[in-house]
């Protein structure tokens, strides 16, 4: 855990996050991503003081309206990391392969992930 820096004891964060949606999800990857090759020169200031904060203490999809069978309306190739870096560990498809479930979903017959892990 990062201790963030503070000022008259009140802590001092470069971002903060609400919620981890897709959204933060994507920028906390670029952030992870760019801690990991921080040897590269940068003329940026790093980023080193980062929150999220997410009010569910698991995960949770849109609870209490999800429908049985229901399936996702958008790609899950636009989950907002793959578009940055496909090669991302914050893809779905590498969340699939994380899991060994990769090949599964491929051999569904179908591309639309159900909303509900079964």
């Amino acid at each position: 855990m990062i201790t963030p820096c503070s000022t008259d004891s009140t802590p001092l964060y470069d971002v903060i996050g609400l919620g981890f949606g897709p959204a933060n999800i994507a920028i906390a990857g670029a952030i992870v991503e760019k801690w990991a090759n921080s040897n590269t020169g940068s003329s940026h200031a790093p980023l080193q003081q980062v929150l999220f904060i997410e009010k569910q203490p698991e995960f949770r999809w849109h609870p209490g309206m999800l429908l049985p069978n229901s399936r996702m309306q958008i790609s899950f190739l636009k989950d907002l990391a793959t578009l940055r870096s496909p090669q991302s560990p914050f893809t779905f498809l590498a969340y699939l392969h994380s899991q060994d479930r990769l090949l599964n979903f491929i051999n569904r017959g179908s591309f639309t992930p159900t909303r509900k892990e079964l």
